[in-house]
């Protein structure tokens, strides 16, 4: 009865609808947002101003996959390769097990391991090697080379293998260079790690702070017996050998380093949970030194990028020095980082040694500009797995490179030496230099102009240098960061697509397109159309849209509301 009631309502509406002269369609609904132009040319800038989530345009997702196989595709066919750091994750210590870790198993023992908190350094004798100085003459004790295994962290971090029988092949006034490695003048290589890393160490502990932690001692007594005991002339370990034994490798982005926490926590805190009675093995190890883990194959083939990796995975060690241990107090747990802050202060750390070390732009963190042009509307925070985490390095540090640029090198210093991670010690460090800014948000908001202008010197943009002198060790040390005109850097070899040609600002059919990806409005076409370029903005993430003027701005009506809208006349 019901139904039958309903559809005669039905019908009656409609016989009404058709004796009406007065029957009209329902009304468009209001757009989300409308921006009269009256023919001055303006860009769009849509934000998303959140830093853990992606902002959907419209109801779908985007993939990255594709940019970036065509990306490294691109350099392959440049003859060039495709460098990742490991991602830093901090192992994170359970500090409520402290007081109740269970003691080593009798009968179990672990293979070149002390198990007493004492330095291993002292015990093998090692600590008082001179620095190498000649290649022919590498370091000895009693005329024997000196062998050690080493653990290394498998590629999940879940757990540790081995690289064993790694020689002592030269010493460094702050670092020991170990290695397993078969190459062409083995003894020389390993000479110039130590050279090299010589040469930054102090510069870098300058910058982003010392390796020697600066415990409270009530902090410090909880501590004892988890972490390794670091004197003031600590030495650096750098292990250079096969990561991941991906040495036959041949296309792809390539692991050249990282550093694992882990390694400054003593195996007798390890003990217990992590033994495997079945296979009778641990499944964490801690080489119980402050070490940086190096690529043998890529040293091998691309020296250059491994010097700019040591200070990468340096400042790593740096930071867990200076932002978890020297700000743990005790009965919390250990602060960490954020991925996308600790690998922005890497990268923005291989900008400031670049000149240092000598190696021209090629080897630095520059090289990760072309993708960032391409892929900015990801946003700083993003951090993906795979091969798309270039993505992720290429816009976390395009955003270091605009803070450093535009508040110097001093205010890298000021976050670094801070005790504050992620966007707060970065706001933190630029008010200083610019009291104006009250908010993050607003700090993101300048960085479109990095995208929009990114050949002005004026503006909050790349294309400025940074520069800074310093007394460093009673001698007198001077900082240079070139300018950065984003429009040098190729996005695409070729616009192949004509439909692209037109959504692109600048863009010409089967030219290459240089600089960041502006979008003309041909881009809401494309949405309205179902055929979008992408539908979501990533956690600090841009899109910038360019109108002729000839129409007004007109936000679509199921856009989302969470997207900071903001326009800029040309």
């Amino acid at each position: 009865m019901k139904k039958l009631l309903f559809l005669a309502s039905a019908l009656s509406v409609l016989l009404l609808a058709s004796c009406s002269n007065n029957y009209e369609e329902p009304a468009a609904p209001e757009p989300l947002l409308r921006v009269p132009l009256n023919g001055q040319p303006t860009f769009l800038v849509m934000q998303n101003q959140s830093s853990n989530s992606f902002a959907d345009i419209k109801k779908s997702s985007s993939n990255y996959h594709k940019i970036v196989q065509d990306y490294i595709k691109t350099k392959e066919e440049k003859g060039e390769n495709v460098f990742i750091p490991r991602d830093h994750q901090d192992y994170i210590i359970d500090l409520s097990q402290i007081n109740t870790k269970k003691k080593n198993p009798s009968g179990m023992s672990r293979d070149e391991v002390p198990q007493t908190p004492t330095r291993w350094e002292d015990d093998i004798g090692i600590s008082n090697l001179s620095p190498t100085v000649d290649k022919n003459n590498p370091p000895r004790i009693n005329g024997k080379q000196v062998k050690r295994t080493f653990y290394s962290s498998e590629g999940d971090g879940t757990g540790t293998t081995y690289s064993s029988n790694c020689v002592l092949s030269a010493v460094g006034k702050y670092c020991y260079v170990w290695s397993n490695a078969t190459m062409n003048d083995y003894n020389q290589k390993m000479l110039n790690i130590a050279k090299k890393f010589d040469e930054i160490y102090a510069k870098e502990t300058y910058i982003f702070g010392s390796n020697i932690p600066t415990l409270s001692s009530t902090a410090s007594n909880s501590l004892n017996n988890v972490l390794i005991s670091i004197p003031e002339n600590q030495k650096i370990h750098i292990i250079v050998y096969d990561l991941e034994g991906d040495g036959n490798k041949n296309s792809g982005a390539v692991l050249m380093g990282y550093f694992w926490d882990l390694d400054f926590i003593q195996n007798t805190y390890l003990n217990g949970d992590d033994y495997d009675p079945v296979n009778k093995t641990y499944t964490k190890n801690s080489n119980e030194c402050q070490c940086i883990h190096i690529d043998s194959v890529e040293f091998e083939k691309n020296p250059n990028e491994i010097y700019s990796t040591l200070g990468h995975e340096f400042q790593h060690l740096l930071h867990y020095v200076n932002k978890s241990i020297n700000t743990y107090k005790v009965g919390k747990d250990f602060q960490h980082s954020d991925t996308w802050f600790n690998e922005m202060m890497s990268m923005v750390c291989e900008d400031i040694m670049l000149t240092q070390l000598g190696l021209p732009v090629t080897a630095g963190p520059q090289n990760r500009l072309d993708l960032f042009n391409q892929t900015f509307f990801a946003g700083f925070t993003s951090w993906f797995d795979g091969d798309d985490v270039l993505v992720s390095y290429a816009n976390a540090y395009a955003f270091g490179a605009f803070i450093l640029r535009n508040f110097g090198i001093d205010c890298i210093i000021d976050m670094a030496h801070s005790e504050y991670i992620n966007e707060y010690a970065v706001l933190k460090a630029v008010q200083k230099y610019d009291s104006s800014i009250k908010t993050f948000n607003q700090l993101q908001e300048l960085f479109y102009e990095v995208m929009l202008y990114p050949t002005s010197s004026t503006k909050h943009t790349l294309n400025k240098s940074a520069s800074a002198n310093y007394e460093i060790d009673s001698e007198s040390v001077t900082f240079n960061c070139d300018a950065i005109n984003l429009k040098n850097y190729l996005s695409i070899k070729r616009v192949t697509d004509s439909t692209l040609a037109n959504a692109l600002y600048e863009g010409v059919y089967w030219e290459p397109y240089y600089g960041p990806f502006i979008f003309t409005d041909l881009f809401f076409d494309l949405m309205s159309w179902g055929d979008p370029l992408l539908e979501t903005i990533g956690p600090r993430g841009t899109v910038i849209v360019y109108f002729d003027g000839t129409k007004d701005i007109e936000i679509p009506h199921d856009w989302s509301e969470n997207i900071k809208y903001i326009t800029v006349a040309k």
